[in-house]
């Protein structure tokens, strides 16, 4: 057994640096030398419609409701048992593989295998999360991972749909992960039909 709050810490730092690394790949040409406000605004909005910076855009998102949804595993207990924390490491570290995948679909948008690769990491780790889920119910989770069996499956759902797009358009692809904002909304309408 491992306490819970140091695993929550760890938890949380990984992924807070891992939605922070996220940015550094958004940055200007090095020959960007603008003469005026407007050339500057014109450069700034270039770069909010460049790859680098859609890439992050759902990167931190997707990161984020994975987040949320992880964070409420384990409840209310002093402590969490091997699998718990086995699953949490497998599923902790395709997490830092997110800004690798990110940078490499944000420069390369518009070929299907950095499509591929971000939507691999986004299933490997829904996938390890999925696990994780499975050792906290063994571990008499107290309801905590209902939320995290509808957020799971919708994020792998995302994911094979990415790819599956991304075979005819990469580019649109990135777009299919907007759909990653509704799986907030669809955890709490099947928690609501549930209960009803």
């Amino acid at each position: 057994m491992i306490a819970k709050a140091r695993l929550d810490a760890l938890t949380d730092g990984i992924f807070a640096v891992a939605m922070t690394l996220l940015v550094i790949d958004l940055r200007f040409p090095q020959d960007l030398h603008p003469g005026s406000d407007r050339e500057l605004l014109t450069a700034i909005g270039h770069l909010l419609w460049s790859g680098p910076f859609i890439a992050y855009l759902v990167s931190f998102f997707v990161i984020g409701v994975r987040w949320r949804t992880i964070s409420r595993l384990g409840g209310t207990r002093a402590h969490v048992g091997k699998s718990f924390v086995r699953w949490s490491f497998v599923h902790l570290f395709f997490i830092t593989c997110m800004p690798f995948s990110t940078m490499v679909v944000g420069r390369y948008v518009d070929f299907a295998p950095a499509v591929g690769l971000y939507a691999a990491n986004t299933i490997l780790a829904a996938g390890a999360a999925w696990w994780l889920v499975r050792a906290s119910e063994a571990e008499e989770d107290t309801g905590q991972a209902s939320e995290a069996k509808v957020a799971l499956p919708a994020l792998i759902g995302i994911a094979v749909l990415s790819a599956g797009v991304g075979l005819f358009s990469p580019r649109l692809a990135m777009g299919t992960y907007a759909l990653v904002l509704l799986v907030p909304a669809l955890t709490r309408w099947r928690g609501a039909g549930a209960a009803g």
